[in-house]
């Protein structure tokens, strides 16, 4: 039995949001936990509503998204053609992210990949379930994990996605036996669940191509925990 939801932070005030980085194309914030991307039906609070509430960035537009539970680096276009740029890099998978989170149980080798495909699940969105290789809906998607530090019983990781399938670290990690520690969603053992208030998951890193000047940047957004 999935064991009762831990009670979520606090979430940051609007000028509590941090922001990284900002010219006339795009803005770069650092999102924190509990807080939506954009606009969904469960809340009206969101990233995007809040950036845009400031005069600087009324045009913000977010070229990707972070899940609620999941803080760090999120970018947003400030002009249409910002917009399509960043969207291609992502779409064209050039973009590179590595994410720092803590997973349950302590990890025995150092580095390791997962490749194992994802679909969303008919009943119970917005889950995703693991799928057998050619599975209608099947997604293929791939992580990379490399460990930092282990402790007592837990073990903190370095994770970069070359894919960005919904749900698709959280879902990975507790497949090899190793769930976020803090993930209401896939973590269902109590002891997983009681260690956190909050999903150890940060995406800490963002690099892009910028979409006037094409120069690389790298985004950095300090991990929490």
């Amino acid at each position: 039995m999935r064991a009762s939801r831990p009670v979520p932070p606090a979430i940051a005030a609007d000028d509590a949001i941090e922001v990284l980085f900002s010219d006339k194309h795009l803005v770069c914030l650092s999102k924190p936990t509990g807080l939506l991307s954009v606009p969904g039906h469960a809340s009206s609070d969101n990233l995007k509503s809040r950036v845009r509430a400031r005069p600087r960035f009324n045009t913000a537009e977010p070229v990707h998204r972070l899940d609620k539970c999941t803080s760090g680096v999120m970018l947003m276009a400030l002009d249409a053609q910002s917009c399509s740029a960043l969207g291609r890099q992502f779409a064209q998978r050039t973009v590179r992210k590595r994410y720092i989170a803590i997973v349950d149980g302590v990890l025995d080798r150092d580095s390791g990949r997962i490749a194992l495909p994802i679909r969303a699940t008919a009943n119970h969105r917005p889950l995703r379930a693991i799928a057998d290789v050619g599975e209608p809906g099947a997604k293929a998607c791939a992580t990379t994990w490399q460990v930092v530090a282990r402790s007592a019983g837990s073990t903190r990781v370095l994770l970069s996605p070359t894919t960005g399938r919904s749900h698709q670290l959280r879902l990975h990690m507790a497949a090899i036996g190793h769930p976020i520690i803090g993930d209401v969603m896939y973590a269902i053992e109590e002891t997983t669940l009681a260690k956190s208030q909050r999903l150890l998951l940060h995406a800490s890193e963002l690099t892009v191509a910028h979409p006037a000047s094409n120069v690389t940047m790298a985004f950095r957004a300090p991990c929490p925990f």
